[in-house]
């Protein structure tokens, strides 16, 4: 399998994955804490990427930036979430 991670210029952040030189697609998760009522469903579903915060006890993402291969589990979190705090959307 061949990765190759592609930066854009000046900006020091990966801007694609490329596997098998196929560009995978990458996802924001964004999340209204406010609204975030500390359920733990999120962290439940997914627990590579949900954690619940030691300060207010409310779940946030350990990462915001995902790709292709994240993006089932972190949509099945946000499909799930009681209180719909949290959207998925693609990088464009």
């Amino acid at each position: 399998m061949f990765y190759k991670i592609l930066f854009p210029e000046n900006s020091g952040v990966a801007a694609s994955v490329q596997i098998n030189n196929r560009t995978m697609k990458q996802y924001k998760i964004k999340q209204d804490r406010d609204l975030c009522v500390g359920c733990g469903r999120c962290q439940m579903l997914c627990e590579e990427n949900w954690e619940i915060d030691d300060d207010d006890y409310k779940a946030k993402p350990k990462k915001e930036i995902i790709d292709e291969t994240e993006y089932e589990k972190n949509k099945q979190v946000a499909d799930e979430c009681p209180v719909q705090c949290i959207e998925i959307e693609e990088i464009k």
